[in-house]
């Protein structure tokens, strides 16, 4: 079971507050202060905390719970309708876990896309926009 929050579904906090304990990174940590990081978290966060930590690893959320989103659905709608007329999208997002989203969005629908952000080199921008 994942630690998706937003749907309602059982939050499995105490489990995975004590499975993250047992890692040797968090050996020494005070169960309370990880439990009070992991309630602000977004489910994407916790998903990538999931990934990042054996001990946690089954509480990962599948692509589709993470992916479940109203936005997301129109975004496909719209993406699609575009592609069959023959348009270019660009979108922007102001932070980088939006594009890590996006990403994981993108890669199983099979749109073309390339990433953009402040990591990128200078010298990498332009040729990267030129195969587009």
């Amino acid at each position: 079971m994942g630690l998706l929050k937003a749907k309602g579904i059982t939050v499995c906090f105490g489990q995975s507050v004590i499975a993250l304990t047992l890692d040797p990174t968090h050996r020494d940590a005070d169960p309370a202060l990880i439990k009070e990081d992991m309630d602000v978290m977004t489910d994407f966060e916790l998903h990538r905390l999931c990934l990042q930590y054996p001990s946690v690893q089954d509480y990962q959320l599948n692509t589709d719970m993470l992916l479940d989103s109203g936005k997301l659905s129109l975004l496909t709608q719209l993406l699609t309708s575009l592609k069959n007329k023959g348009d270019r999208v660009v979108l922007f997002g102001q932070f980088t876990m939006m594009l890590d989203i996006l990403e994981m969005f993108l890669k199983p629908v099979k749109h073309r896309y390339i990433r953009l952000d402040g990591s990128t080199p200078m010298s990498d921008r332009t040729l990267k926009v030129i195969k587009l």
